[in-house]
């Protein structure tokens, strides 16, 4: 489920890089350039967004939305428990 909000993130970024360029496509020098490296850095994001959104819960085996707890805690049930003579 979190794929498509980062579907939908990715999409606004893409829109505004859109904008980005086409600002500095009417401007001159200096802006033109930043313009451009700024719409470039958003379509890097926005490419991101979707790869991390496809990783990311494949990370570990687990879902982003499983508590890590739940694995300590088994971790913790499986070790001998050590008492004092």
């Amino acid at each position: 489920m979190h794929i498509v909000m980062h579907i939908l993130h990715a999409t606004a970024v893409l829109v505004i890089a859109f904008f980005v360029w086409f600002a500095a496509s009417r401007s001159d020098g200096l802006l033109k350039t930043l313009g451009r490296v700024l719409g470039a850095w958003l379509i890097v994001v926005a490419v991101a967004l979707i790869v991390f959104g496809f990783v990311g819960p494949k990370h570990h085996g687990r879902d982003w939305m499983s508590p890590a707890s739940d694995t300590a805690a088994a971790s913790n049930a499986a070790a001998p428990a050590n008492t004092a003579p």
